[in-house]
């Protein structure tokens, strides 16, 4: 059994250090490499200029080999480079290349002015016109567009990168050699008939995908010659024989199968930057990383041939990597916008738990570095063996809400209700933030955007007027002064929900027909289960499943506005509608009284059935719209609720609601309850979550406990933790984080950030430095901190 004692090893604080202190440069080897390649090669079908564009980006990509690291393999040249993706967009760059270093403090970039030069007058004059962004907006409906920039709904990350939201298999190339994968392909172009225009469009993505995979060893041949460059020089003896051996498994992996656990990470991790490179995606995850990685681990730990402390360190290693990955989103509010999930735990497609060794040493590894990424997403079963549960659970006292909990008795049967196997249902990952999918199988979309529901509410109640403009924004439902009862005011509300959500599946489409005709993902789509057997994409519905899956945001303040007009217009016949509409849209000015009593009127978070089950409908007036579309790739839509940083922005431009929410108020985020309005205790919230509808809300959901730091600081406190963990997934409850961190610690970080540079947070669905997020996030989780006691 694996000591959990931390060790502090001084290899490891060099790279933290030198990784913490690192400004990130905007790094143009990527962008000159393809822009060369389209130009020379204009003639070639789309998906044959991306395969080769890449595999001349991994051929001519410098090889770093950085001091101290035991794995290599980095997206630029210089610590936490961040590429540039033209063929995606190229608006980013342009209109902030002046002010990137003037951006938040820890969200800042540098830029060679020689560099700036090179974009602006050769790269970005090329791709004007040609970029897949471009594209997807010719093809978006004008009446969506108008929906989303009245802030119904926004866009999926896809309109700017690769939707990406997935899990690739890299285990296959870990076990098979990206060798393996190449003969896989000859034999299907074996058996095509050229003749057959269908197969002629097979054989070429059958070449755009062997082009990279052969072009990867060759980007690890680079490593290996830059490691035994080092080697030739360096005057330490220990290590020199590392560099060597770092030159070793560089000209064996991904060549070839992985035999040690140093090979197999090695493997995994090129892999890992490889896909990145091709797709910029958002929240490229690792799919079920203990359960992969265990045997070789074992193996290696049985034989001799590793030593704990050894495997510690490369685990290490490995997890300061995961920091270096880095993202360009425009008006940043966060840094290092990767989110990167790894699940461990759960149970196999037999269904036995794989708990082993390499679960906990993943808990004791981010015990260790406790940073942000990655996020280990923890799967919890009946048969979950207490002591991992109680480690995690020890570890999450540190804060930043890793590992988060999600519970197999709900996943496993959603996933089905949705068309999975038994076995795939059994086999989930968890992507990005909350999202569950069979991993390796699956191209599932998982955040398609974010659906703004207390809009919808307000909208419904103002005939589709925006109280704030007066436009007529959306459908016609009546005018609320004339519903004659409460369920006219919940049909209205579910018809303008409906309306929006078919404008923002219309945007989906869209965005997923652009990404197929302009930047299909070869070695990604190689990496899933279906691509290779069909020869399709998954851009084009290659993979075994073809899901997608918007969010919903603020369906507490819905419920519970929902529950005020039910008391209070028609039960209690303290106000007529009117009345309360123009005391809503006045902000409540000169009307403080009745806020109050506005604000306490049951409300969902108390486990109050009424205002629990208003929630419920609120959610299920989008969820089950999902059911009626198709998705671009022939698949079916689903939904989650967790929604980003959408619960503030949405917030802060919506007037005030009749739950006595004032404007401008961020909503809850996720299935959080307002945050002044649970009266009750946490058990009380946790009762209330577990009666919505998670088979509607298959995509995953969020729901962030705030704890003082002395609950987890005894074993006791940990044991009933624990219970309140067990109870909430026995009523079918779905997901659950910590935060174990003081208002006070997070006002001192705000007006101290330099001494508080790692100091890592929840947020909603994934953990950030707190001092790089924007001010008003800043301020939202300084007030749910607050308001929580």
């Amino acid at each position: 059994m694996i000591d959990m004692t931390v060790k502090k090893r001084p290899r490891v604080r060099e790279i933290y250090d030198r990784l913490l202190d690192t400004i990130p440069t905007v790094d143009m080897d990527r962008a000159r490499i393809v822009t060369d390649y389209y130009k020379t090669h204009e003639s070639e079908p789309v998906v044959m200029k991306r395969g080769g564009s890449m595999a001349e980006v991994f051929k001519k990509l410098p090889a770093v080999v950085r001091p101290n690291e035991l794995i290599v393999g980095a997206e630029g040249r210089l610590q936490g480079s961040v590429q540039v993706y033209p063929e995606y967009n190229t608006f980013i760059l342009k209109d902030e290349i002046n002010d990137l270093s003037e951006r938040l403090k820890y969200s800042k970039y540098t830029m060679d002015e020689t560099d700036k030069k090179e974009f602006l007058e050769v790269i970005e004059p090329y791709w004007k016109g040609r970029t897949m962004n471009e594209h997807i907006f010719s093809l978006i409906p004008i009446e969506s567009q108008k929906a989303a920039n009245e802030l119904m709904f926004t866009y999926s990350s896809g309109t700017m990168f690769n939707a990406a939201h997935t899990q690739p298999n890299y285990y296959e190339v870990m076990r098979r050699g990206t060798k393996g994968l190449v003969q896989d392909i000859d034999k299907k172009i074996d058996l095509l008939n050229l003749a057959d225009a269908e197969d002629q469009k097979k054989y070429f993505w059958y070449k755009a995908a062997k082009a990279e995979l052969e072009a990867l060893p060759v980007w690890a041949g680079n490593y290996a010659d830059e490691a035994e460059r080092q080697a030739k020089e360096e005057t330490d003896q220990k290590r020199k024989k590392e560099l060597m051996e770092i030159a070793r498994i560089c000209r064996k992996v991904p060549a070839e199968p992985a035999e040690t656990f140093h090979e197999a990470l090695q493997a995994v991790w090129f892999c890992h930057v490889a896909v990145r490179l091709e797709t910029c995606g958002i929240s490229i995850s690792m799919g079920r990383f203990d359960m992969e990685l265990a045997p070789y681990l074992e193996k290696d730990i049985a034989a001799g041939r590793l030593t704990w402390d050894q495997a510690e360190e490369l685990m290490e290693c490995m997890w300061l990597k995961f920091n270096e990955s880095n993202i360009m989103l425009p008006d940043a509010k966060e840094p290092f916008m990767s989110r990167q999930a790894l699940t461990i735990g759960g149970v196999d497609d037999e269904g036995r738990d794989v708990t082993s060794d390499m679960s906990y040493l993943i808990i004791k590894t981010h015990e260790s570095i406790h940073l942000h990424q990655p996020s280990i997403c923890m799967r919890v079963h009946a048969k979950t063996p207490y002591e991992l549960l109680k480690e995690a659970l020890r570890v999450n006292r540190m804060g930043g809400g890793i590992p988060s909990f999600f519970n197999d008795k709900i996943h496993i049967p959603a996933l089905m209700n949705r068309g999975a196997s038994l076995k795939d249902a059994r086999n989930y990952g968890i992507v990005g933030c909350v999202e569950p999918a069979p991993a390796y199988r699956s191209w599932a979309s998982c955040s398609a955007g974010k659906f703004n529901l207390p809009k919808c509410f307000m909208l419904s109640l103002h005939d589709g007027a925006d109280t704030k403009t007066g436009r007529q924004i959306g459908i016609k439902v009546g005018k609320a002064e004339d519903f004659h009862s409460f369920e006219e005011v919940k049909k209205a509300y579910a018809d303008t929900v409906a309306h929006f959500a078919k404008l923002e599946i219309t945007a989906e489409n869209a965005i997923e027909i652009g990404q197929a005709d302009c930047c299909p993902v070869p070695l990604m789509s190689s990496l899933h289960t279906g691509c290779i057997d069909s020869g399709t994409d998954v851009t084009a519905g290659g993979a075994k499943y073809n899901w997608a899956a918007p969010q919903t945001t603020g369906q507490a303040s819905v419920g519970d506005g929902l529950e005020a007009i039910k008391i209070a217009v028609f039960d209690e016949k303290k106000i007529s509608m009117g009345e309360l509409l123009e005391i809503v849209d006045s902000n409540y000015a000169g009307h403080e009284e009745f806020r109050q009593y506005l604000l306490n009127l049951p409300k969902y978070g108390n486990d109050i059935d009424e205002p629990d089950y208003l929630v419920r409908f609120a959610l299920k007036a989008f969820t089950d719209q999902m059911g009626r579309y198709r998705n671009a790739r022939g698949g079916i839509f689903h939904a989650g609720s967790f929604p980003g940083p959408s619960h503030v922005t949405f917030g802060n431009a919506l007037g005030a609601t009749p739950d006595g929410r004032r404007a401008g108020e961020a909503f809850p985020a996720g299935l959080s309850p307002v945050s002044n309005r649970n009266t009750a205790a946490f058990t009380s919230i946790v009762n209330s979550a577990s009666k919505l509808d998670y088979y509607g809300a298959s995509n995953g959901t969020v729901i962030t406990a705030w704890l003082s730091d002395n609950m987890l600081s005894t074993d006791r406190g940990i044991d009933n933790v624990a219970a309140v963990i067990k109870t909430y997934f026995e009523r079918d409850g779905q997901e659950i984080q910590f935060n174990v961190v003081s208002a006070e610690e997070l006002k001192e970080a705000q007006e101290n950030p330099e001494k508080h540079r790692a100091l890592v947070i929840r947020v909603t669905g994934w953990s950030s430095f707190f001092v790089g997020l924007d001010k008003s996030l800043q301020d939202e989780l300084i007030e749910r901190e607050l308001l929580r006691k």
